[in-house]
């Protein structure tokens, strides 16, 4: 199985600019992505 699959990610998970992988969630207050790490707080 490809370990990126959008099915490992939570369902509403936005798209990432980073890595183009649906897995951005909002995590401690910050939009963080759960590929490549990349989090914008605000």
């Amino acid at each position: 199985t490809d370990a990126f699959s959008e099915t490992e990610y939570p369902e509403g998970a936005q798209l990432c600019t980073k890595c183009n992988t649906i897995a951005v969630i909002l995590m401690d207050g910050c939009m963080t992505c759960l590929s490549c790490g990349d989090s914008k707080c605000g």
